[in-house]
Protein backbone atom coordinates (compact mmCIF):
# COMPACT_ATOMS: atom_id res chain seq x y z
CA UNK A 1 0.00 0.00 0.00
CA UNK A 2 1.58 3.51 -0.70
CA UNK A 3 0.71 6.28 1.70
CA UNK A 4 0.77 10.06 1.51
CA UNK A 5 2.82 10.41 4.36
CA UNK A 6 4.98 7.28 5.07
CA UNK A 7 6.52 6.56 8.46
CA UNK A 8 10.01 5.63 6.88
CA UNK A 9 12.93 7.03 8.77
CA UNK A 10 15.65 5.17 7.01
CA UNK A 11 15.92 2.53 4.60
CA UNK A 12 18.74 0.34 4.12
CA UNK A 13 19.99 -1.73 0.80
CA UNK A 14 22.60 -4.15 1.76
CA UNK A 15 24.42 -6.67 0.20
CA UNK A 16 27.40 -8.45 1.78
CA UNK A 17 30.39 -10.60 0.08
CA UNK A 18 32.41 -13.35 0.79
CA UNK A 19 35.49 -11.70 -0.63
CA UNK A 20 37.18 -8.80 -3.43
CA UNK A 21 39.61 -9.60 -6.48
CA UNK A 22 41.31 -6.77 -5.10
CA UNK A 23 40.69 -5.86 -1.36
CA UNK A 24 42.85 -2.83 -1.31
CA UNK A 25 41.55 0.13 0.46
CA UNK A 26 43.00 2.81 -2.27
CA UNK A 27 40.57 0.92 -4.93
CA UNK A 28 37.48 1.60 -2.63
CA UNK A 29 38.40 4.59 -2.31
CA UNK A 30 38.60 5.29 -6.33
CA UNK A 31 35.21 4.55 -6.62
CA UNK A 32 34.45 8.11 -5.50
CA UNK A 33 35.77 9.68 -8.16
CA UNK A 34 32.67 7.79 -10.36
CA UNK A 35 30.43 8.91 -8.21
CA UNK A 36 31.69 11.97 -6.67
CA UNK A 37 29.11 14.30 -8.34
CA UNK A 38 26.12 13.21 -6.74
CA UNK A 39 27.93 12.12 -3.28
CA UNK A 40 30.92 14.80 -2.84
CA UNK A 41 31.21 13.67 0.62
CA UNK A 42 33.92 11.20 1.99
CA UNK A 43 34.49 10.08 5.57
CA UNK A 44 36.57 6.74 5.87
CA UNK A 45 34.78 3.86 7.91
CA UNK A 46 36.96 2.86 10.43
CA UNK A 47 37.40 -0.53 13.28
CA UNK A 48 38.90 -0.32 16.50
CA UNK A 49 40.56 -3.12 17.86
CA UNK A 50 41.78 -3.14 21.50
CA UNK A 51 44.08 -5.83 22.44
CA UNK A 52 45.26 -6.34 26.30
CA UNK A 53 47.99 -8.79 26.81
CA UNK A 54 47.89 -10.28 31.14
CA UNK A 55 50.59 -12.19 32.75
CA UNK A 56 50.11 -14.03 36.33
CA UNK A 57 46.42 -11.97 36.53
CA UNK A 58 47.68 -8.58 36.21
CA UNK A 59 47.53 -6.58 32.91
CA UNK A 60 50.94 -5.77 31.31
CA UNK A 61 50.21 -3.91 28.26
CA UNK A 62 46.86 -2.53 26.39
CA UNK A 63 47.67 -1.16 22.75
CA UNK A 64 44.67 -0.07 20.28
CA UNK A 65 44.86 -0.66 16.78
CA UNK A 66 42.44 1.12 13.83
CA UNK A 67 41.99 -0.59 10.65
CA UNK A 68 39.59 1.07 7.87
CA UNK A 69 37.24 -1.26 6.40
CA UNK A 70 35.66 1.24 3.98
CA UNK A 71 34.30 4.61 3.17
CA UNK A 72 30.94 6.43 3.26
CA UNK A 73 30.08 9.11 0.38
CA UNK A 74 26.82 10.85 0.50
CA UNK A 75 25.30 13.43 -1.37
CA UNK A 76 25.19 17.45 -0.03
CA UNK A 77 22.49 17.42 2.57
CA UNK A 78 23.80 13.59 3.96
CA UNK A 79 19.87 12.22 3.05
CA UNK A 80 21.57 9.64 0.79
CA UNK A 81 24.69 7.66 1.70
CA UNK A 82 26.84 5.05 0.18
CA UNK A 83 28.89 2.88 2.15
CA UNK A 84 31.86 0.88 0.11
CA UNK A 85 33.44 -1.62 2.31
CA UNK A 86 35.56 -4.43 2.02
CA UNK A 87 32.71 -6.74 3.19
CA UNK A 88 30.11 -5.38 1.47
CA UNK A 89 28.09 -2.67 0.10
CA UNK A 90 25.02 -0.65 1.54
CA UNK A 91 22.85 1.87 0.48
CA UNK A 92 20.64 3.97 2.95
CA UNK A 93 18.16 6.53 2.00
CA UNK A 94 17.11 8.75 5.45
CA UNK A 95 13.57 10.89 5.75
CA UNK A 96 12.17 12.13 3.14
CA UNK A 97 12.09 8.31 1.30
CA UNK A 98 10.83 8.85 -2.43
CA UNK A 99 9.79 5.84 -3.38
CA UNK A 100 10.69 2.01 -4.17
CA UNK A 101 11.66 2.20 -7.71
CA UNK A 102 13.75 5.48 -6.90
CA UNK A 103 15.33 3.95 -3.94
CA UNK A 104 16.17 0.59 -5.22
CA UNK A 105 17.21 1.83 -8.74
CA UNK A 106 19.76 4.32 -7.27
CA UNK A 107 20.94 1.42 -4.91
CA UNK A 108 21.81 -1.29 -8.15
CA UNK A 109 23.26 1.47 -10.62
CA UNK A 110 25.50 1.86 -7.21
CA UNK A 111 25.99 -1.73 -6.92
CA UNK A 112 27.05 -2.31 -10.36
CA UNK A 113 29.75 -0.09 -10.24
CA UNK A 114 31.29 -1.69 -6.85
CA UNK A 115 30.55 -4.63 -8.56
CA UNK A 116 32.10 -3.82 -11.68
CA UNK A 117 35.72 -2.01 -10.38
CA UNK A 118 35.95 -4.51 -7.25
CA UNK A 119 34.68 -7.65 -8.31
CA UNK A 120 33.41 -9.41 -5.31
CA UNK A 121 33.82 -13.32 -5.66
CA UNK A 122 29.90 -13.87 -4.22
CA UNK A 123 27.24 -12.75 -2.89
CA UNK A 124 26.38 -13.81 0.63
CA UNK A 125 23.70 -12.31 2.26
CA UNK A 126 21.38 -9.63 0.83
CA UNK A 127 19.22 -7.65 3.20
CA UNK A 128 16.17 -4.92 3.02
CA UNK A 129 15.57 -2.79 6.55
CA UNK A 130 13.34 0.26 6.88
CA UNK A 131 12.77 2.03 10.09
CA UNK A 132 9.88 3.37 10.40
CA UNK A 133 9.00 5.96 13.23
CA UNK A 134 4.94 6.16 13.82
CA UNK A 135 3.55 8.98 15.74
CA UNK A 136 0.86 7.53 17.28
CA UNK A 137 -1.29 9.80 19.30
CA UNK A 138 -0.95 9.89 23.62
CA UNK A 139 -4.57 10.40 23.83
CA UNK A 140 -5.01 6.69 22.93
CA UNK A 141 -7.37 4.35 25.11
CA UNK A 142 -5.80 1.50 24.31
CA UNK A 143 -1.77 0.33 21.91
CA UNK A 144 -3.58 -2.21 20.10
CA UNK A 145 -5.90 0.15 18.48
CA UNK A 146 -2.70 1.52 16.83
CA UNK A 147 -0.25 -1.50 17.15
CA UNK A 148 -1.52 -5.12 16.89
CA UNK A 149 1.67 -7.43 17.86
CA UNK A 150 1.95 -5.57 21.62
CA UNK A 151 2.61 -8.20 24.12
CA UNK A 152 -0.21 -8.12 26.91
CA UNK A 153 0.85 -6.84 30.42
CA UNK A 154 -0.15 -8.83 33.62
CA UNK A 155 -3.59 -8.22 34.28
CA UNK A 156 -2.15 -7.57 38.26
CA UNK A 157 -0.41 -4.74 36.95
CA UNK A 158 -1.37 -1.01 35.42
CA UNK A 159 -2.20 -1.14 31.52
CA UNK A 160 0.48 1.10 31.02
CA UNK A 161 4.35 0.99 30.57
CA UNK A 162 7.55 3.49 30.71
CA UNK A 163 9.62 1.91 28.24
CA UNK A 164 9.53 -1.32 25.70
CA UNK A 165 11.99 -3.12 23.72
CA UNK A 166 10.93 -6.48 21.90
CA UNK A 167 12.69 -8.37 18.87
CA UNK A 168 11.94 -11.91 17.09
CA UNK A 169 13.47 -13.20 14.45
CA UNK A 170 11.52 -14.97 12.14
CA UNK A 171 12.88 -18.05 9.44
CA UNK A 172 10.08 -17.64 6.62
CA UNK A 173 11.46 -20.59 4.32
CA UNK A 174 14.29 -23.29 3.58
CA UNK A 175 16.07 -20.74 1.49
CA UNK A 176 17.70 -18.85 3.94
CA UNK A 177 14.82 -15.60 4.07
CA UNK A 178 14.57 -14.30 7.72
CA UNK A 179 12.47 -11.19 9.24
CA UNK A 180 13.56 -9.49 12.37
CA UNK A 181 11.00 -6.82 13.38
CA UNK A 182 12.28 -4.91 16.38
CA UNK A 183 9.88 -2.40 18.54
CA UNK A 184 10.56 0.07 20.60
CA UNK A 185 9.35 3.31 21.54
CA UNK A 186 10.96 7.49 22.30
CA UNK A 187 10.98 9.94 24.65
CA UNK A 188 6.85 11.22 23.96
CA UNK A 189 6.89 15.06 22.55
CA UNK A 190 3.70 17.01 22.31
CA UNK A 191 1.11 14.45 23.11
CA UNK A 192 2.79 12.07 20.15
CA UNK A 193 4.09 8.95 21.52
CA UNK A 194 6.92 7.90 18.60
CA UNK A 195 6.38 4.05 18.14
CA UNK A 196 9.61 2.60 15.97
CA UNK A 197 9.18 -0.25 14.06
CA UNK A 198 11.85 -1.80 12.36
CA UNK A 199 11.59 -4.17 10.07
CA UNK A 200 14.70 -6.11 8.70
CA UNK A 201 14.34 -8.85 6.15
CA UNK A 202 17.35 -10.92 4.56
CA UNK A 203 18.34 -13.93 2.68
CA UNK A 204 21.62 -15.99 3.22
CA UNK A 205 23.42 -18.32 0.69
CA UNK A 206 25.02 -17.87 -2.14
CA UNK A 207 23.39 -15.40 -4.45
CA UNK A 208 23.65 -13.79 -8.28
CA UNK A 209 25.42 -10.94 -9.10
CA UNK A 210 23.50 -9.97 -12.24
CA UNK A 211 21.15 -6.59 -11.70
CA UNK A 212 18.25 -9.11 -12.91
CA UNK A 213 18.50 -11.49 -10.30
CA UNK A 214 19.22 -8.98 -7.72
CA UNK A 215 16.10 -6.59 -9.09
CA UNK A 216 13.82 -10.13 -8.46
CA UNK A 217 15.71 -11.04 -5.29
CA UNK A 218 15.02 -7.83 -3.70
CA UNK A 219 11.46 -7.22 -4.81
CA UNK A 220 10.83 -10.56 -2.99
CA UNK A 221 12.52 -9.30 0.42
CA UNK A 222 10.38 -5.66 -0.40
CA UNK A 223 7.08 -7.58 -0.70
CA UNK A 224 7.89 -10.18 2.88
CA UNK A 225 8.71 -6.61 3.97
CA UNK A 226 5.29 -4.89 3.10
CA UNK A 227 3.37 -7.65 4.15
CA UNK A 228 5.01 -7.59 7.78
CA UNK A 229 4.04 -4.06 8.30
CA UNK A 230 0.90 -4.36 7.25
CA UNK A 231 0.24 -7.22 9.85
CA UNK A 232 1.62 -5.01 12.76
CA UNK A 233 -0.52 -2.13 12.46
CA UNK A 234 -4.51 -1.17 12.36
CA UNK A 235 -6.69 1.22 10.18
CA UNK A 236 -5.84 3.99 13.21
CA UNK A 237 -2.51 3.81 12.33
CA UNK A 238 -2.95 3.95 8.32
CA UNK A 239 -4.52 6.91 8.92
CA UNK A 240 -1.88 8.74 10.20
CA UNK A 241 -0.01 8.13 7.11
CA UNK A 242 -2.84 9.75 4.92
Amino acid sequence: MKYNLPPIREAIFDLRIDHLADSSIEKLEKIHSLISEIYPNKKKQINFVEKFEFKENKKIRNESDSQVRGFLFSNKDNTCQVQIRLDGFTFNMLKPYSEWNHFSEEALRLWAIYDKNLKPNKITRIALRYINKIEIPISMERFQDYIINMPPIPQCLPQTFRNFFMQIDVPCDNEGTNVIVTETIEKPLKGILPFILDIDVYKTGMIGKTIETLKSEFDNLRNLKNSTFENCITDKTRNLFE
